[in-house]
């Protein structure tokens, strides 16, 4: 097989699977009671915050 085709079947996987994962999120916010809707963005900053970190972030606080 042409290494050309096994990365775009890798890359439409890829993508498969992570439209897979937001349809998901999105029927979770979904089902959620609207009243609670202003924490579950407040924890969704908080989370994307949290893995988007630099590692020299990481560096500046001693353990």
């Amino acid at each position: 097989m042409d290494a050309l085709f096994v990365n775009k079947i890798e890359i439409e996987l890829s993508n498969s699977v992570a439209e897979d994962h937001l349809t998901e999120i999105l029927r979770e916010i979904q089902a959620t009671p609207k009243k609670y809707c202003p924490n579950l963005l407040q924890m969704m900053r908080v989370f994307r915050e949290s893995v988007t970190f630099e590692p020299e972030t990481f560096n500046q606080y001693p353990v």
